[in-house]
């Protein structure tokens, strides 16, 4: 009768055990889950701002290279129309609107 008693006493603690292991493991994996998931986040906000960045450079760098090309267009056109002389340009019906329409 002895022996019974001890092996119930020796099962329950056996079992209180195994529900101890199992809630520290529960504990475990969900704190190295919020880990992970925490490490996710900042990796994709790291990620979204260099990709933010890396759009702004582009399109400053873009928008640079066209105001030259435009400054330098506009710079031959000037030249060209220096080499025209004053009467022949008077003459010209479409330089002549053009002029009246951006006074």
């Amino acid at each position: 009768m002895l022996d019974s008693s001890d092996s119930l006493i020796e099962s329950t603690l056996t079992i209180q055990q195994a529900n101890i292991v199992i809630q520290q493991l529960n504990y475990f994996l969900e704190f190295m889950t919020n880990e992970l998931f925490d490490y996710l986040i900042y990796v994709n906000v790291a990620l979204l701002i260099s990709q933010v960045s890396a759009i702004v450079i582009v399109l400053f760098l873009g928008w640079y290279k066209f105001y030259e090309r435009i400054e330098k267009s506009l710079q031959k056109t000037k030249q060209l129309l220096e080499v025209i002389d004053i009467e022949v340009l008077l003459e010209n019906s479409y330089v002549i609107s053009y002029f009246k329409a951006n006074k």
